[in-house]
């Protein structure tokens, strides 16, 4: 039986997530325990479950002393579901542990955790998927943006998170499983191995007054220098050559090239001259244009605009990342 305590739960809520939105939504953050707390009802959950699926994430984003209330307001087992929900509080800057460590511990915790906050966390964990899957349809791998782990640690993570809610025999471990494989399936790319290895051994050569070569994965030590010069925190390698690796002529190829740097002009961005070559295999290297100070989601759209297969984009960490588009 439900009672009032369910609004007092809410209200709470509400409270706690008040001014949050999704992650580069215009979504009302509170949608998410919502729709959790619906998603643990229709998996039979008892009044107290869903007031800590409503709450499940008022302490992560709201702060510590709210884990102090929801046990004042509604007792010992709602707040160690909470508790048993979290996977990192952050601190008094703001700021939480390392991604993949706390990922890493939560996913060692459900190992154990009671049936309570499997419950609570796999109906989390599900209105999360489905939205994602969601958003896959609509925006495409866009959606990876979004989050501060990349495409592959995202997946990683939920495909971790179904097998153990699977090896517990969760009720709703099937649900789950289902949603999972959509957004793993969905996340596929269209671009062959083959290649997508080729863009990862590609010397990325930046010219102009400091030259210098990014490889995918490995830090780069003159970023550092060139970001505090420059005032920026973010870079990304476009070319225009070759649109979804079909091979043109030069002389497209350096047309095409000349209306990004246009392009870039045009749209306010300081950019300077590349080339992407591969070290061994002999496909010609592409001119390109290094662009500072632009977002992520900012270069993609650049670069599906010139109809490419990826690019390459570093943020404050200065580990040049991969980001596939297709």
């Amino acid at each position: 039986m439900l009672t009032d305590r369910i609004a007092q739960a809410l209200a709470l809520a509400v409270k706690a997530h008040d001014g949050q939105n999704r992650k580069a939504t215009s979504i009302p953050y509170i949608a998410h325990p919502m729709g959790t707390a619906s998603i643990a009802l229709e998996y039979g959950a008892d009044e107290e479950q869903v007031i800590a699926a409503l709450l499940h994430d008022a302490v992560e984003d709201g702060g510590p002393s709210y884990a102090i209330r929801i046990r004042e307001l509604f007792g010992d087992r709602v707040a160690t579901i909470v508790d048993g929900c979290t996977d990192g509080v952050p601190d008094e800057n703001g700021q939480k542990s390392d991604w993949e460590v706390r990922k890493r511990t939560y996913l060692a915790h459900l190992e154990s955790a009671s049936s309570d906050v499997l419950l609570v966390s796999g109906s989390d964990k599900l209105h999360n998927v489905r939205a994602i899957v969601e958003d896959l349809h609509s925006i495409g791998l866009q959606v990876y943006d979004r989050f501060s782990a990349s495409k592959h640690q995202t997946l990683w993570y939920y495909d971790s998170l179904a097998k153990i809610y699977e090896s517990r025999g969760t009720p709703i471990s099937k649900a789950l499983r289902k949603a999972v494989d959509s957004m793993l399936r969905l996340s596929i790319s269209k671009v062959d191995q083959q290649t997508i290895q080729s863009y990862m051994e590609t010397n990325y050569q930046v010219e102009g007054p400091t030259h210098f070569i990014l490889t995918v994965g490995h830090e780069s030590d003159e970023l550092l220098d060139l970001y505090k010069k420059l005032s920026v925190k973010s870079c990304a390698f476009i070319t225009a050559f070759n649109p979804w690796s079909i091979p043109l002529s030069d002389e497209e190829n350096i047309i095409r090239e000349q209306r990004l740097v246009d392009f870039l002009r045009t749209k306010g961005y300081h950019s300077v001259p590349g080339i992407g070559t591969h070290p061994s295999n002999s496909w010609p290297g592409e001119r390109s244009q290094m662009v500072w100070g632009i977002s992520k989601s900012q270069a993609r759209e650049i670069a599906a605009e010139f109809h490419q297969n990826a690019f390459v984009w570093a943020g404050q960490d200065r580990i040049p990342e991969l980001i596939l588009l297709r």
